[in-house]
């Protein structure tokens, strides 16, 4: 798959979370995207030193328009790529479910730092501090962990998302 098919089959399949995306359809359309929010923002950058504020305001909204164009076809890629290796799309959001419950651990930890002789100002010292290190290192790691599933080769055969993308019949 090249990078103009890739591109017509996400934008044909903007909001479509079920089936299965191939590697190459995913990180073509993942180039063409970032190709695409990188040399608006360039463009819209540099008419900015040549027109009026005015209208260099309005031109610099246009890559946050590109930006917000492409978010749900990228996200029901990114949906579809994880279900081509045979996990749950929802795994994509692992990163940000560990932060939230990271941040309700600082919360939880900084009162107990308090209520046991620590001061509100410095946040969470002592022990406590390397105890949240470990979902901390678990935060890092799923951040890594994401990209390097959007790498993994498509599973064989027909899974349980639907048959291999490589292996059907276009």
């Amino acid at each position: 798959m090249g990078i103009v098919e890739a591109v017509t089959t996400c934008l044909h399949k903007y909001a479509t979370f079920n089936g299965r995306a191939s590697r190459s359809e995913f990180w073509w359309y993942f180039l063409a995207v970032n190709v695409a929010i990188f040399s608006s923002a360039a463009i819209s950058t540099a008419l900015s030193f040549f027109i009026p504020p005015a209208i260099a305001m309005m031109i610099s909204i246009i890559p946050v328009v590109v930006m917000l164009g492409s978010f749900i076809p990228s996200l029901s890629v990114v949906w579809r790529r994880m279900h081509d290796i045979g996990k749950p799309g929802y795994h994509i959001f692992m990163p940000y479910a560990l932060i939230f419950a990271l941040g309700i651990l600082i919360a939880i930890f900084e009162k107990f730092d308090v209520y046991y002789g620590g001061s509100s100002d410095d946040g969470v010292s002592g022990p406590l501090a390397w105890i949240l290190m470990i979902p901390f290192l678990f935060v890092i790691l799923s951040f890594l962990v994401i990209p390097w599933w959007l790498t993994r080769p498509s599973q064989p055969y027909t899974n349980a998302y639907g048959p291999n993308p490589n292996e059907v019949p276009t």
